[in-house]
């Protein structure tokens, strides 16, 4: 893939790689709950008060559960929502408080009233990251904007077969702080799968007729 115009190679990964977690979206449903694990037994989280975390999707980390967990323990929980083309916190007492569809089929808060102070942790989601933590998302700029608006630790999670060896980056993108995947927390002395630089060898096999959807890199 050529990197010679970062902002073009990003959209045509962002777009293949979308394709992949729709295909194998089914698949990956037991790695949740192995992520899940990792994020509440790590003590820096565990001790933070306040988190924004996304409202996943059927194609990403489920944080369903994650959100259930934090509020069961008295956390305060933000999700993100779009209003007038720039992502707000809007917190939540309940998973049921997520009810709206926006317009990416995201669910998000009915309340608009945005909170505007620092928030402790930000959990959010990544198509595709690489080991110097940068990382692409489905919502372009939205998150870059957010996140660098806020004293926050930020974390990503994703899956293993998301993680490439190189993402295409620009000056205003975000890198995170930490990184979950089923089998790694970055930083850590573990390191990333020694396949990490094709996300086809951590993928399950699937039909001949839909592999030509599948990235070549």
């Amino acid at each position: 893939m050529s990197i010679d115009n970062p902002h073009t190679s990003k959209n045509i990964l962002r777009k293949e790689m979308c394709k992949i977690q729709k295909l194998y979206a089914n698949f990956f449903q037991d790695k949740d709950d192995i992520i899940l694990q990792k994020i509440i037994q790590f003590d820096c989280i565990m001790n933070c008060k306040s988190f924004f975390i996304y409202f996943s999707k059927e194609t990403e980390v489920s944080t369903k559960n994650l959100i259930s967990f934090l509020l069961s323990k008295n956390k305060r929980i933000f999700v993100p929502k779009i209003i007038k083309e720039e992502m707000c916190a809007i917190e939540i007492y309940s998973i049921k408080d997520c009810i709206s569809i926006w317009r990416f089929w995201i669910y998000e808060p009915l309340s608009d009233i945005a909170y505007r102070w620092d928030i402790d942790v930000a959990i959010v989601p990544w198509i595709a990251f690489d080991k110097r933590k940068n990382r692409l998302w489905r919502w372009c700029w939205f998150y870059d904007k957010f996140l660098s608006t806020k004293n926050i630790t930020k974390i990503g999670v994703a899956y293993d077969f998301q993680l490439f060896d190189f993402i295409p980056f620009e000056p205003h993108d975000i890198k995170m702080d930490y990184i979950f995947t089923e089998s790694v927390v970055y930083p850590s002395k573990i390191g990333f799968p020694e396949n990490s630089h094709n996300p086809q060898s951590n993928l399950p096999k699937v039909r001949r007729k839909d592999r030509s959807i599948i990235l070549r890199i």
